[in-house]
């Protein structure tokens, strides 16, 4: 008879923060992006893949799992923003962290690890690109806020004019009753 010993081991399973930075990843059309984005990451429950995460992580600290997650995240969020153009990132970031979401999602099941959620908090180039993008929409909406109050002006004018042009005519009209 050979005894058997035991091991007890734990694995938080809780969510934790999962920080991600990415420096100058290249946009489609060559454009340097600085990303910065939050995600929330666990060890995930299912019982499909909850094996390879005790085969990946068990007896190691959450720092690890963190780890693990955040440079998952960033290669793939590298891949994202090549495929994409600046003002595509900017213009619906939303899509884009779904979109992160959904790629990295077969990666992270073979990890053991399940991503909640997945947020851009900022974008931003070092060549003021996506400021300019700003700078050129505030202008055009300045430019026509400006015309439509300039046709506003118009169109009153007109309407004024049109009825004085009334008024005189029915005082000529009043007149020629008169006489």
């Amino acid at each position: 008879m050979v005894p058997l010993l035991e091991h007890r081991r734990w694995m938080d399973v809780r969510s934790r923060a999962v920080p991600i930075r990415v420096t100058k990843a290249y946009a489609l059309g060559g454009t340097p992006i600085d990303v910065e984005a939050i995600s929330t990451v666990k060890i995930s429950t299912d019982p499909a893949c909850v094996g390879n995460a005790i085969e990946r992580f068990l007896g190691h600290e959450a720092e690890a799992v963190q780890e693990v997650a955040a440079r998952t995240l960033e290669g793939h969020l590298r891949v994202m923003v090549a495929a994409l153009t600046p003002e595509q990132l900017n213009q619906d970031r939303l899509r884009f962290a779904e979109q992160v979401q959904e790629v990295t999602r077969p990666d992270m099941t073979k990890l053991g690890l399940q991503v909640d959620t997945f947020k851009i908090l900022r974008l931003s180039d070092g060549v003021q690109y996506l400021d300019s993008l700003g700078r050129a929409r505030l202008a055009e909406v300045l430019r026509d806020a400006a015309k439509a109050e300039a046709e506003g002006f118009g169109d009153a004018e007109q309407h004024e004019a049109q009825a004085e042009e009334r008024a005189e005519v029915a005082a000529t009209s009043a007149r020629t009753v008169v006489e």
